[in-house]
């Protein structure tokens, strides 16, 4: 990341996913912490989706749910909106920018917001473990 980013606002993304494949998985959680001048601002955007479809009893072992907690979490395109807003103008950062960004563009996230490749993966992994605990 340039000197030039470093005083920009910088969003980073995490999700829960009932799995890895584009084509049969969806997005179960977004979770997106808001970072000025590299330093955490408190401000942070977390929230469960509602699935529009069965649930993989493998996906809800790993994030210790059961399938009727997702039905009076939000619609995923409302979520997409407020990540949206949330983001603003802001560079957005991911681990797997690659995961990260085909799931978001699926659900509706324009694609004229870019995700990137975290420039300190450590400090991130440590970041979204920490975003994890709460959502939990």
């Amino acid at each position: 990341m340039s000197k030039a980013n470093i005083m920009k606002d910088i969003v980073v993304i995490d999700l829960e996913t009932s799995g890895v494949d584009l084509k049969t998985s969806e997005i179960l959680g977004v979770s997106a912490v808001l970072l000025k001048s590299n330093k955490v601002t408190g401000l942070k955007y977390e929230t469960w989706c509602n699935a529009s479809q069965p649930m993989n009893k493998n996906a809800l072992s790993l994030i210790g749910k059961k399938e009727a907690f997702f039905e009076d979490q939000p619609l995923t395109s409302n979520v997409i909106i407020a990540l949206e807003n949330f983001i603003k103008n802001a560079i957005v950062v991911a681990n797997n920018p690659v995961f990260c960004s085909n799931f978001l563009y699926k659900a509706g996230l324009s694609q004229k917001i870019e995700i990137r490749d975290a420039p300190n993966p450590n400090a991130i992994s440590a970041l979204i473990n920490s975003l994890l605990s709460t959502l939990n």
